[in-house]
């Protein structure tokens, strides 16, 4: 599947994908594919990935309370994403405090966030 869209008839060749993914061996990301420190990759060579990383949001604190709410169900935008900067922030305690929802889990006894999670389902209902 992960070949699909690459090659001398696309947009994207099939040689820069592997220079993307040499460099994601010899500078690898901290949380992605395996958690380690958390950290976006230090000296990424490739183009790209630099790009990302000044993009990447683990260097940013909330000053104010926040509440990330996902689903781990989206099919747009991974769960993953979410569990890395609460686990980033989990180490580098941000100055307010964060709260992470996923309103596709079930809501447990007294969660303030019960209403939450039912109407996402709801709207989700055909």
């Amino acid at each position: 599947m992960f070949a699909a869209g690459f090659g001398p008839q696309y947009l994207i060749l099939d040689s820069y994908r592997g220079s993307y993914l040499a460099d994601a061996l010899a500078n690898p990301d901290g949380g992605f594919p395996a958690l380690t420190g958390g950290l976006p990759p230090a000296n990424p060579g490739n183009t790209l990935r630099q790009a990302l990383k000044l993009n990447d949001l683990r260097n940013w604190a909330p000053a104010a309370p926040v509440l990330l709410c996902a689903g781990d169900a989206d099919p747009t935008v991974f769960y993953l994403n979410t569990r890395l900067m609460q686990n980033y922030w989990a180490v580098n305690a941000p100055p307010g405090p964060v709260a992470v929802l996923d309103i596709d889990s079930a809501a447990i006894a007294n969660d303030p966030y019960a209403s939450f999670r039912r109407d996402s389902r709801r709207r989700r209902t055909p």
